[in-house]
């Protein structure tokens, strides 16, 4: 709570409580932001920039463009899994809370999901299972998928899903608080059943065994493990989701490329599963940097290989996907996708 309080002492520096505008700035940009200008701010005074010896002894005030450029007034940007980023509503003069944040998300209104984590303590008396503070409760959500997004990506690869003639099976790897399991939910209109998860983090295993147990998610089918041989032998799906740690491959990762590399062997070890299975459906989300022209190109072009490797005969293709672009969403948030799907000429019979 200390660096959130230090953060709003440095946006009052700003005099964003000023603005009279409904705009939302991402707290742990604007920071990096402040930090920059301070950085350079203090650089120019060392090399005597300043013509006016009485202002180089005075701190000077961020400039009011500065300001400006943080705020959003359309389009959310994008969130990171940071407890301090948090959105703040300039004209209220607060976060936004977990439920606001569940909304922006695209949580249903009345599932469980929301329900669970996108209630505050101040409503309900409790927390979720997994989650000691509200802040940690919007960090889990910023790590998840936009929902609406996904529902695009997923109706792409498997139009027919929300048709389907008996429940739509889904195992989902690395699971996070269950943002791949909201979508097939919602794109299905509940007639889904998560047979399957991989989570490594405890908190968040509470979160789904809470959330999803109504959808058929037993605990002993939440494996700790997504690179183990138990995960591997999951149970039958028709769509399996991965969404592998992310972190090396970031635009703000420090790894050297031989590093972030070795990563990708993850993937090859998740898609045992997909090669045994056989499911309708594969998809992969991740960093958008990874279908970008930068230096961790390489990195998605070991994911894809490992992909078309693990399940050749399937129809994949890779896409950055961004909810303001392709969905009109109010939010932006680059990702990255491949989808695969199995060819029907030579498919099991669901």
């Amino acid at each position: 709570m200390r660096g959130v309080n230090t953060i709003e002492a440095k946006l009052a520096q700003w005099e964003a409580h000023r603005c009279n505008t409904n705009a939302v700035v991402c707290i742990s940009r604007a920071d990096r932001e402040l930090k920059k200008w301070t950085k350079r701010s203090k650089q120019r005074k060392r090399d005597g920039d300043d013509e006016d010896q009485e202002l180089q002894k005075t701190p000077r005030a961020p400039p009011a463009g500065m300001l400006q450029g943080q705020l959003h007034t359309t389009v959310l940007p994008t969130a990171i899994a940071s407890k301090t980023d948090r959105y703040y509503l300039v004209d209220k003069g607060r976060h936004m809370s977990a439920r606001e944040t569940a909304n922006a998300m695209g949580y249903r209104p009345d599932g469980r999901l929301k329900a669970v984590i996108g209630t505050t303590h101040k409503e309900t008396g409790r927390l979720p299972a997994g989650a000691r503070t509200e802040m940690q409760a919007i960090a889990m959500q910023n790590e998840g998928m936009h929902v609406p997004t996904l529902r695009a990506v997923l109706r792409s690869g498997m139009p027919s899903m929300a048709h389907s003639e008996r429940k739509v099976r889904l195992y989902d790897m690395c699971s996070g608080i269950g943002t791949m399991a909201e979508a097939v939910d919602q794109e299905t209109g509940g007639n889904m059943e998560v047979v399957g998860a991989a989570e490594r983090d405890a908190r968040k295993r509470s979160i789904l065994q809470e959330v999803w147990q109504d959808k058929g998610l037993k605990r002993a089918r939440i494996y700790v493990d997504a690179l183990g041989e138990d995960a591997a032998d999951g149970p039958e799906a028709d769509v399996f989701g991965m969404t592998p740690d992310c972190g090396k491959w970031s635009s703000a990762s420090t790894v050297s490329e031989e590093e972030a590399m070795a990563e990708t062997g993850k993937v090859k070890l998740m898609m045992r599963y997909a090669t045994r299975k056989r499911p309708r459906m594969v998809v992969l989300e991740s960093v958008a940097t990874l279908l970008g022209n930068g230096r961790m190109r390489r990195c998605g072009e070991a994911i894809e290989a490992a992909l078309r490797g693990a399940l050749p005969d399937y129809t994949w293709r890779a896409q950055i996907v961004d909810p303001w672009t392709h969905i009109g969403a109010p939010m932006r948030r680059e990702r990255a996708f491949w989808v695969g799907t199995r060819p029907t000429a030579t498919a099991q019979q669901p």
